[in-house]
């Protein structure tokens, strides 16, 4: 394993671990969650931010530039999470979580929280519509 490798994958691990700190959280283990989520930060922060820097001719991390307008301006993340890269993803994670939910749930009330989580997707939609070719279609002038 080359020293690019194993530092990526020092990068990799601490944001593993950042997931299984809050799965602890979520357990209950909130002592255990807080101390691996502080020291998973920290050691991302070191390899991003100290150690791929250190070994980078450039002496920089090479793609803080393609995330330094959203982090000038971070009102615009949630904007950027619906872009066509994340967008499926975050779709397909958002049902997921929904089913996992309503199954815990009586059935009665699964069914209406369903309904009302669907409800306003569909509002959201109608009013965020981001990059959305078919949006065109209501453009003023476009049927004449």
């Amino acid at each position: 394993m080359t020293r690019s490798e194993r530092i990526a994958l020092a990068a990799v691990v601490s944001l593993f671990a950042l997931g299984y700190a809050l799965y602890l959280i979520l357990q209950g283990e909130r002592r255990k969650g807080a101390i691996l989520i502080a020291s998973s930060v920290a050691a991302f922060v070191v390899v991003i931010g100290v150690i791929v820097p250190a070994f980078n001719e450039a002496g920089t991390y090479g793609y803080t530039s393609a995330y330094g307008d959203l982090l000038s301006r971070p009102w615009l993340i949630p904007g950027r999470l619906v872009t066509p890269p994340l967008a499926p993803i975050l779709a397909m994670a958002a049902a997921d979580g929904l089913a996992r939910i309503s199954s815990r749930m009586h059935e009665a009330t699964a069914t209406r929280f369903t309904a009302a989580v669907a409800a306003a997707c569909v509002v959201l939609s109608a009013f965020v519509p981001g990059r959305q070719p078919l949006w065109r279609v209501f453009a003023p002038g476009i049927t004449a």
